[in-house]
């Protein structure tokens, strides 16, 4: 605690402040402190009310701690209070220092934030846009794997439909038959059905019963029964005897009509001396394959199955045949027919004999009838080629 007079002390430039004590100074602090103090810093920018309320209060504290000693002066009071003054000053500096750098701190804090949440939303931005592009690509792969699929579908029906298109039966040609009984047998070529997929009589399909590939016969189920058919002659054909070819020379392109052409058995044996056939010279054409040779009674003598090959007979001759064509005999059916035991001679069988040769004809004529051979091109290759094997094999027993 300061006590006693300091010496030596300069007096108050402010006379005013010489006496304490003055009775004229009942309120120092509202008026000569208060006058002396607006004096002196009225000019100073940087002198705040602020400033001048906080010392004015040190200086009522420093007052009322050293009212007692009466000795004090007003230049140690004086003292006392600028040195208040710069002690609350430096407080406030220091709290502004503090202030300063929480405020900076703060700032520096947000501003890291600031930063944390922009580059977070650069990476989220980053993120999104590799997913957007990851999706994509994923999509677009996706896309690209349907499109793939899609295409190989289509190549996939395209060929299906190719090899349809291709390998669809389609008709490969024609030949005759005609009906044994009335239980829907029917006899042709065997040659007439080789490598058919399918053999139709109109729009039905025929089954295919039995194949005698060395006779070259075949007997064929159709669906229709009580069809009138041809008997077949127990005796069998007659050198010299006048006979009937019927059937569907070249299908049905000339006209939609069976065709009958006549003749007579010119020999009981075929090419070779084949003991199977017999030669005839009516006059065939191709399509008349698997018709009826009747004698003049309507009675099956034979199957039509071929014409010589004008070709190899001047080949062999160095002339063309006339009328050289040829038949199997009736006897090589109806071997075939007793061992796949179908009856040819049913008791509700209708006689073709009639004193009427034209009635006899017309009747041959129902029972004759028109087959479509319908295949592809690859089948009847692999059928010809199997034929000519077996033919093989056949010649070199």
């Amino acid at each position: 605690m300061i006590s006693g007079t300091l010496r030596g002390q300069s007096q108050s430039i402010n006379p005013e402040f010489n006496n304490i004590n003055s009775s004229k100074n009942t309120s120092f602090k509202d008026s000569a402190w208060n006058k002396y103090n607006i004096a002196k810093h009225k000019d100073k920018n940087d002198f705040m009310v602020n400033t001048i309320n906080i010392g004015l209060s040190t200086y009522d504290d420093n007052k009322r701690k050293f009212s007692k000693n009466k000795s004090l002066d007003l230049s140690q009071y004086n003292y006392l209070i600028k040195a208040s003054i710069k002690e609350k000053n430096s407080s406030l500096d220091s709290e502004k220092h503090f202030t300063k750098e929480k405020e900076h701190k703060e700032k520096k804090e947000a501003e890291a934030k600031r930063i944390a949440a922009e580059k977070k939303i650069i990476e989220e931005k980053k993120r999104l846009e590799k997913a957007r592009i990851a999706e994509e690509k994923r999509i677009a792969a996706e896309k690209k794997i349907i499109e793939e699929k899609k295409r190989s579908e289509l190549a996939k029906l395209q060929a299906e439909e190719e090899f349809k298109k291709k390998n669809a039966p389609k008709r490969m040609g024609s030949g005759s038959g005609f009906f044994i009984n009335g239980s829907g047998y029917i006899a042709s070529n065997f040659h007439v059905t080789d490598g058919c997929q399918e053999i139709r009589l109109g729009n039905e399909k025929l089954e295919i019963i039995r194949n005698d590939i060395v006779n070259d016969i075949v007997i064929l189920k159709s669906n229709q029964i009580g069809n009138e058919f041809i008997k077949i002659a127990e005796e069998g054909a007659i050198k010299g005897e006048d006979i009937y070819v019927l059937g569907f020379p070249h299908g049905k392109h000339l006209s939609s009509e069976s065709k009958v052409t006549k003749g007579v058995v010119s020999t009981l044996q075929g090419l070779g001396n084949n003991y199977s056939q017999m030669q005839i010279d009516a006059a065939i054409q191709p399509g008349n394959s698997g018709g009826p040779v009747v004698n003049e009674n309507g009675e099956l003598i034979g199957v039509t199955v071929a014409t010589a090959d004008y070709e190899v007979m001047f080949d062999m001759f160095k002339s063309l045949p006339q009328n050289m064509n040829f038949a199997i005999k009736s006897q090589m059916l109806t071997n075939i027919l007793d061992d796949s035991k179908i009856d040819y001679t049913n008791p509700s069988w209708f006689s073709f004999g009639s004193n009427n040769l034209t009635n006899t004809i017309a009747d041959i004529d129902k029972a004759t009838v028109y087959l479509e051979c319908w295949s592809t091109e690859v089948a009847m290759k692999e059928a010809k080629e199997s034929a000519s094997r077996l033919v093989d094999t056949v010649i070199s027993q």
